[in-house]
Protein backbone atom coordinates (compact mmCIF):
# COMPACT_ATOMS: atom_id res chain seq x y z
CA UNK A 1 0.00 0.00 0.00
CA UNK A 2 1.65 3.45 -0.98
CA UNK A 3 1.27 6.14 1.62
CA UNK A 4 -0.59 9.33 0.72
CA UNK A 5 1.02 12.73 -0.46
CA UNK A 6 0.36 14.40 2.76
CA UNK A 7 1.67 10.89 4.90
CA UNK A 8 4.51 10.84 3.24
CA UNK A 9 4.94 15.17 3.65
CA UNK A 10 4.75 14.16 7.34
CA UNK A 11 6.63 11.27 7.45
CA UNK A 12 9.77 13.52 5.48
CA UNK A 13 8.87 16.61 8.31
CA UNK A 14 9.28 14.30 11.30
CA UNK A 15 12.90 12.83 9.47
CA UNK A 16 13.85 16.38 9.40
CA UNK A 17 13.37 16.99 12.61
CA UNK A 18 14.94 14.39 14.19
CA UNK A 19 17.99 14.72 12.32
CA UNK A 20 18.18 18.64 13.02
CA UNK A 21 17.72 17.41 16.91
CA UNK A 22 20.09 15.11 17.38
CA UNK A 23 22.95 17.63 15.27
CA UNK A 24 22.03 20.39 17.60
CA UNK A 25 22.64 17.56 20.38
CA UNK A 26 25.73 16.88 19.07
CA UNK A 27 26.88 20.28 18.99
CA UNK A 28 25.71 21.54 22.35
CA UNK A 29 27.77 18.40 23.98
CA UNK A 30 30.92 20.08 22.42
CA UNK A 31 33.09 21.68 24.24
CA UNK A 32 33.96 25.16 24.09
CA UNK A 33 35.68 26.41 27.28
CA UNK A 34 39.49 24.95 28.18
CA UNK A 35 41.82 25.80 30.81
CA UNK A 36 45.32 25.14 31.14
CA UNK A 37 45.32 24.03 34.80
CA UNK A 38 41.98 22.53 35.23
CA UNK A 39 42.30 20.33 31.97
CA UNK A 40 46.02 19.34 33.03
CA UNK A 41 46.55 15.18 32.89
CA UNK A 42 49.94 13.65 33.50
CA UNK A 43 48.68 10.50 31.82
CA UNK A 44 49.28 10.81 28.64
CA UNK A 45 50.96 13.47 26.54
CA UNK A 46 49.42 14.47 23.88
CA UNK A 47 46.23 14.65 25.92
CA UNK A 48 43.31 15.95 23.62
CA UNK A 49 43.90 19.45 22.69
CA UNK A 50 47.15 19.49 25.30
CA UNK A 51 50.44 18.93 24.84
CA UNK A 52 53.70 19.09 27.39
CA UNK A 53 56.92 19.77 24.90
CA UNK A 54 60.82 20.42 26.31
CA UNK A 55 63.11 21.88 23.39
CA UNK A 56 60.47 20.88 20.92
CA UNK A 57 60.07 17.26 22.09
CA UNK A 58 57.02 16.02 23.87
CA UNK A 59 58.08 15.07 27.37
CA UNK A 60 57.59 11.48 28.56
CA UNK A 61 57.87 10.93 32.19
CA UNK A 62 53.87 11.88 33.94
CA UNK A 63 54.14 12.30 37.64
CA UNK A 64 50.69 12.14 39.37
CA UNK A 65 52.23 13.40 42.42
CA UNK A 66 55.26 15.30 41.48
CA UNK A 67 57.85 15.53 44.14
CA UNK A 68 57.97 19.26 44.06
CA UNK A 69 58.28 20.21 47.71
CA UNK A 70 54.41 20.99 48.84
CA UNK A 71 53.29 20.65 45.26
CA UNK A 72 53.42 16.99 45.92
CA UNK A 73 50.19 15.76 44.73
CA UNK A 74 49.77 17.85 41.69
CA UNK A 75 49.76 16.46 37.99
CA UNK A 76 53.47 17.02 35.79
CA UNK A 77 55.71 16.23 33.81
CA UNK A 78 59.72 16.18 33.08
CA UNK A 79 62.29 14.99 31.04
CA UNK A 80 64.10 13.19 34.11
CA UNK A 81 67.70 14.93 33.47
CA UNK A 82 69.33 16.90 35.91
CA UNK A 83 70.95 20.60 35.91
CA UNK A 84 71.37 22.18 34.18
CA UNK A 85 69.04 20.54 31.55
CA UNK A 86 66.03 19.53 33.45
CA UNK A 87 62.51 20.45 32.14
CA UNK A 88 59.49 20.44 34.62
CA UNK A 89 55.67 21.45 33.55
CA UNK A 90 52.86 21.00 36.41
CA UNK A 91 49.79 22.38 37.62
CA UNK A 92 48.45 23.63 40.63
CA UNK A 93 44.84 22.88 40.39
CA UNK A 94 44.25 22.76 44.35
CA UNK A 95 42.59 26.05 44.80
CA UNK A 96 45.56 27.20 47.29
CA UNK A 97 49.28 28.67 46.81
CA UNK A 98 51.87 26.08 47.07
CA UNK A 99 55.77 25.92 47.08
CA UNK A 100 57.04 24.23 43.92
CA UNK A 101 60.69 24.21 44.99
CA UNK A 102 63.27 26.15 47.04
CA UNK A 103 62.13 29.85 45.49
CA UNK A 104 59.10 28.69 43.14
CA UNK A 105 55.51 29.82 44.70
CA UNK A 106 52.83 28.65 42.24
CA UNK A 107 49.49 30.01 42.41
CA UNK A 108 46.62 28.34 42.02
CA UNK A 109 44.93 27.80 38.69
CA UNK A 110 48.59 27.91 37.35
CA UNK A 111 50.96 25.93 35.47
CA UNK A 112 54.37 25.68 36.54
CA UNK A 113 56.89 25.87 33.70
CA UNK A 114 60.43 25.46 34.15
CA UNK A 115 63.00 25.39 31.39
CA UNK A 116 66.32 25.46 32.73
CA UNK A 117 68.90 25.76 30.15
CA UNK A 118 66.15 24.98 27.20
CA UNK A 119 62.68 26.04 26.52
CA UNK A 120 59.33 24.91 27.32
CA UNK A 121 55.88 24.54 25.78
CA UNK A 122 52.35 23.81 25.94
CA UNK A 123 50.55 23.72 23.08
CA UNK A 124 46.52 23.89 22.71
CA UNK A 125 45.37 22.19 19.56
CA UNK A 126 42.37 23.76 17.80
CA UNK A 127 39.48 21.43 17.50
CA UNK A 128 37.36 22.32 15.16
CA UNK A 129 36.67 25.79 13.01
CA UNK A 130 36.12 28.50 14.50
CA UNK A 131 37.05 31.80 15.72
CA UNK A 132 38.57 31.68 19.82
CA UNK A 133 39.38 34.23 23.39
CA UNK A 134 42.44 33.12 24.37
CA UNK A 135 43.30 34.97 27.78
CA UNK A 136 45.40 34.82 30.40
CA UNK A 137 48.79 35.51 32.32
CA UNK A 138 52.63 34.73 32.51
CA UNK A 139 53.84 35.49 35.70
CA UNK A 140 57.13 34.96 38.01
CA UNK A 141 56.48 32.60 40.15
CA UNK A 142 60.25 32.08 41.47
CA UNK A 143 61.26 34.51 44.66
CA UNK A 144 64.83 35.04 43.04
CA UNK A 145 63.64 35.53 39.04
CA UNK A 146 66.36 35.63 36.66
CA UNK A 147 65.26 37.88 33.08
CA UNK A 148 63.92 35.37 30.54
CA UNK A 149 61.50 35.90 27.49
CA UNK A 150 57.71 34.72 27.23
CA UNK A 151 55.79 33.71 23.77
CA UNK A 152 52.81 32.46 22.21
CA UNK A 153 53.11 31.97 18.45
CA UNK A 154 51.21 29.99 15.70
CA UNK A 155 53.23 26.62 16.30
CA UNK A 156 55.12 25.61 13.60
CA UNK A 157 54.88 28.74 12.12
CA UNK A 158 57.66 31.39 13.97
CA UNK A 159 54.10 33.39 14.01
CA UNK A 160 54.32 35.76 16.44
CA UNK A 161 51.18 35.98 18.85
CA UNK A 162 52.27 37.72 21.72
CA UNK A 163 56.10 38.19 23.40
CA UNK A 164 56.78 39.51 26.66
CA UNK A 165 60.41 39.58 29.14
CA UNK A 166 59.45 38.59 33.06
CA UNK A 167 62.25 40.29 35.05
CA UNK A 168 61.26 39.71 38.45
CA UNK A 169 59.21 37.92 41.20
CA UNK A 170 55.57 38.32 40.79
CA UNK A 171 55.90 40.20 37.17
CA UNK A 172 52.77 40.08 35.05
CA UNK A 173 52.27 39.67 31.42
CA UNK A 174 48.72 39.59 30.86
CA UNK A 175 47.47 38.87 27.11
CA UNK A 176 43.89 38.78 26.07
CA UNK A 177 43.13 38.10 22.52
CA UNK A 178 41.27 36.45 19.77
CA UNK A 179 41.70 34.53 16.77
CA UNK A 180 39.97 32.65 13.28
CA UNK A 181 41.64 29.37 13.21
CA UNK A 182 41.55 26.48 11.41
CA UNK A 183 41.05 22.38 12.61
CA UNK A 184 44.30 21.05 13.37
CA UNK A 185 45.98 24.80 13.60
CA UNK A 186 48.07 25.10 17.17
CA UNK A 187 49.21 27.78 19.64
CA UNK A 188 52.20 27.63 21.53
CA UNK A 189 53.17 29.19 24.93
CA UNK A 190 56.39 29.05 25.45
CA UNK A 191 58.75 29.72 28.14
CA UNK A 192 63.02 30.38 27.32
CA UNK A 193 65.87 30.16 29.18
CA UNK A 194 67.52 33.78 30.21
CA UNK A 195 71.47 34.14 30.72
CA UNK A 196 70.88 31.87 33.43
CA UNK A 197 69.23 28.67 33.66
CA UNK A 198 68.77 29.13 37.64
CA UNK A 199 65.47 30.93 38.73
CA UNK A 200 62.95 30.83 35.73
CA UNK A 201 60.06 29.08 36.55
CA UNK A 202 57.38 31.13 35.36
CA UNK A 203 53.60 30.66 35.92
CA UNK A 204 50.84 30.73 33.29
CA UNK A 205 47.15 30.76 33.61
CA UNK A 206 44.94 30.55 30.25
CA UNK A 207 41.27 30.30 29.60
CA UNK A 208 40.12 29.19 25.72
CA UNK A 209 36.44 30.28 24.72
CA UNK A 210 34.86 29.44 21.60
Amino acid sequence: MIAKPTVRRAIFFVAVLMISAFASIGHSNAQTSWDVAKNFSSKKNPDGVWAYLANGTLLSIGEEGCSKKDATGCPGWTNGLGEPDAVTILANNTGAALTGGPTQIIPPGYALMDPQSGYCTITWKTPANGTYTFSGNFVGIDTSQQAHFVHIDLFGTQMPVFDAIISTYGHSAPFSFQMTLTKGQTLAFTIQAGSSFNDLATGLSLQITQ
